[in-house]
């Protein structure tokens, strides 16, 4: 009988540290994102901060979605050039309740015919110093205009 619970303790540990350990609250990143849509295009922009994978980086993601009967939303094909994403960097600096650029990764197209692109930034260690930084994410799909628009990640704290 000992063995029994001893087993179902041993389980239940094991299940308590997956949980706790894959919880959202400790995430090492932060993002949001969201939809640009006209008549049957979508453009879903992403915008991410994390202080992980060599003391941090930014990230930015567009996708492309087209509405295929009936009403679905697809992955929409580019051609090369039509899809288009920035990543800036922004520091928030407290003694005067600002937030400045620090970097960005201008502009960039696909080269190649896809429904996505994806552009990151890796810093090793915060390029402006300690404390909380954000990502600001631009992307856009031609359509004969620029459909997009640009996503905050919210703020995450950078440590040196």
């Amino acid at each position: 009988m000992i063995g029994v619970i001893r087993a179902i303790a041993v389980a239940a540990a094991v299940i308590a540290v997956f949980v706790l350990s894959t919880s959202p609250t400790h995430a090492h990143y932060v993002y949001e994102t969201g939809d640009f849509i006209a008549a049957d295009v979508k453009v879903n922009v992403r915008s991410e901060i994390s202080h992980g994978f060599g003391d941090g980086y930014s990230r930015g993601d567009v996708k492309v979605y087209h509405k295929v009967p009936p009403g679905i939303w697809g992955l929409y094909d580019s051609p090369p050039g039509y899809i288009t994403d920035r990543v800036e960097l922004w520091k928030w600096y407290s003694p005067d309740n600002s937030t400045r650029l620090c970097a960005y990764v201008n502009w960039q197209y696909n080269q190649v015919t896809t429904y996505k692109l994806t552009v990151k930034s890796y810093w090793y260690g915060p390029p402006c110093g300690c404390c909380w930084y954000g990502t600001n994410n631009g992307g856009y799909r031609w359509i004969g205009y620029w459909l997009g628009g640009w996503i905050w990640s919210g703020y995450h704290y950078l440590p040196v």
